[in-house]
């Protein structure tokens, strides 16, 4: 079974700058961790739907410019395909797979994800943090269940369910780098010994 975690959170928070710190932190360790993200289909699609360039849909300022339009795109789509994304994305998974999904946003993915035996971790920065980053006030994002879902739900049950939380008020990448290490060798790095001496 593959070894994954998701990562949940509102936006500006940082998970995918925590999914892109630890999988360099697994490289600098010898270890392969796979980024992965539920949204990647829709936003494939939403690109060659808009004539938007996909390389925007994942910078992190140019992104914010789409958000809104995106999440009407996939509340349409997940009404026609209700699975889809959770699908698409666990399918392709191969069995000793070490994996970040940077983007958990709703109760059935994190449903899906504890019955492929992940663990959830909840990205946490404060509201003015986020501020500093770009996330701009927008009731219709920010009210949206997209947003709020996981986006709200207490640290606790995060630890609950075998998971925790990341806390992401940092000014500078390198503080929160060293502050993964160690959470990357205990998620990731006992999977590799295991697989290096069987």
């Amino acid at each position: 079974m593959p070894n994954i975690i998701a990562l949940a959170g509102r936006r500006k928070s940082g998970k995918s700058t925590v999914a892109d710190l630890m999988v360099e932190i697994g490289k600098d360790q010898g270890i392969e961790i796979k980024r992965r993200s539920f949204a990647h289909p829709l936003k494939l699609e939403y690109s060659r739907r808009f004539g938007v360039p996909l390389e925007d849909l994942y910078d992190e300022y140019q992104k914010e410019s789409h958000r809104e339009k995106l999440m009407i795109f996939a509340a349409h789509v997940n009404k026609l395909y209700p699975r889809i994304f959770i699908d698409y994305l666990f399918d392709r998974l191969k069995e000793d797979d070490n994996i970040i999904i940077d983007d958990m946003r709703t109760m059935e993915q994190l449903q899906e994800l504890i019955a492929q035996g992940g663990k959830p971790y909840k990205v946490h920065a404060d509201s003015q943090k986020r501020f500093t980053r770009g996330a701009w006030p927008n009731p219709t994002v920010d009210d949206s269940l997209q947003e709020s879902e996981l986006g709200d739900l207490s640290s606790w049950t995060f630890h609950c369910l075998g998971g925790g939380v990341i806390y992401n008020n940092y000014t500078s990448e390198e503080i929160l780098k060293k502050e993964l290490i160690w959470l990357t060798r205990e998620i990731f790095g006992k999977v590799s010994q295991k697989s290096s001496t069987s």
